[in-house]
């Protein structure tokens, strides 16, 4: 979110410097033609508005207190030059054209209740200075006009600006969905391997900064090559997600992490736990899946699913968090050589034979 947040504002940045120098340059090819057409009578006001607007825009450029540039961009341009521009006996095209962009910096550059208020200022603004400084009859047309098309031009304005959010949204969205889908299993809907040593290595370089604990527990369904013999297939593929949605119910943590290790084999990451931690939440899989019961006619230890599991805590002797899914994996088969349907934490002692 922070990370759209700096976008917007450095879109919003980028216009803004785009308007500064386009009213400077408007502003003085337009003191260069009305100079000429009138042998060269010196206009002040355009000037001004040219070497300003160049400042504000040299500014914004080294983005020198942004925020309060793009205020005083934004009054100033309202409060003191569009004024002055109805107030004068300039042509009629220079001021349509500096009042609709004007009207495009305030709409691209405030939001909510600024930009109405802003919005009914200047339109107001205008038509009373139409009214008081351009009495000729050919304004009268610009007076009743003008207003509707300012409206037009902020409405015009707003729209894209939605349109914009909405299309970045939904573009943001399907990133994420693609992303997702490059870092979950098909099947379980459980992250994959590839995610899985993304996330281990930024754990394990936690932990060697001194930060916290880690574990992991290295889960197998017992003898799911006979559920698969057995009940055939399909019944397999919803055995395993059926095990993969009681994993994800039984870590509610953002530190926490599923994923699917292989086959029947599950591994779960749980940041900032010790072996008591581990050994807690290893305990309550086992009996949510035991639970859940899930017939196997063909296990050799009950009626009904159950799960072999290896934990392990990382300690100072693990260079890398492979040795840790190592010690996990050790505990797994112990738990499997000693009769499968329990828990083994890896202790350095732990002997397999």
């Amino acid at each position: 979110m922070n990370k759209n947040r700096g976008s917007e504002n450095i879109l919003k940045e980028q216009i803004f410097q785009m308007f500064m120098f386009f009213f400077s340059i408007m502003s003085f090819i337009t003191l260069l033609v009305y100079s000429e057409i009138n042998h060269w009578d010196f206009e002040p006001l355009l000037l001004f508005i040219s070497v300003y607007t160049l400042i504000l825009g040299l500014l914004a450029y080294k983005r020198v207190f942004t925020k309060i540039l793009h205020k005083t961009g934004i009054y100033s341009a309202l409060i003191i030059i569009l004024p002055m521009l109805w107030m004068r006996d300039a042509f009629l095209a220079p001021k349509i054209a500096y009042t609709i962009l004007i009207f495009l910096l305030i709409n691209y550059l405030t939001q909510k209740y600024e930009r109405i208020i802003l919005n009914t200022l200047g339109i107001l603004m205008v038509q009373l200075l139409i009214i008081t400084f351009n009495r000729d009859f050919n304004y009268v047309a610009i007076w009743i006009t003008l207003p509707f098309i300012l409206s037009f031009t902020a409405i015009l304005v707003i729209i894209t600006e939605r349109s914009y959010i909405i299309e970045k949204r939904y573009r943001e969205q399907k990133e994420l969905q693609l992303t997702e889908l490059t870092r979950t299993d098909y099947l379980t809907g459980l992250y994959n391997r590839k995610y899985m040593e993304q996330k281990l290595q930024t754990f394990h370089y936690i932990w060697k900064r001194g930060v916290q604990f880690y574990s992991l527990i290295m889960i197998d369904i017992d003898f799911f090559k006979n559920y698969n013999d057995f009940y055939g297939h399909m019944k397999g593929d919803s055995c395993l997600k059926l095990i993969s949605s009681i994993l994800i119910s039984q870590i509610n943590r953002e530190t926490d992490y599923a994923f699917r290790y292989g086959g029947e084999e599950f591994l779960i990451l749980l940041g900032f736990t010790d072996k008591n931690g581990v050994s807690l939440v290893a305990n309550r899989i086992k009996e949510s899946i035991e639970k859940a019961a899930i017939p196997h006619e063909k296990s050799y230890i009950d009626k009904i699913i159950t799960v072999s599991m290896g934990t392990a805590t990382v300690t100072e002797s693990y260079n890398s968090f492979a040795d840790l899914i190592d010690k996990a994996d050790r505990a797994l088969y112990a738990a499997k050589d000693s009769g499968r349907n329990r828990i083994i934490h890896y202790e350095e002692e732990l002997i397999l034979t």
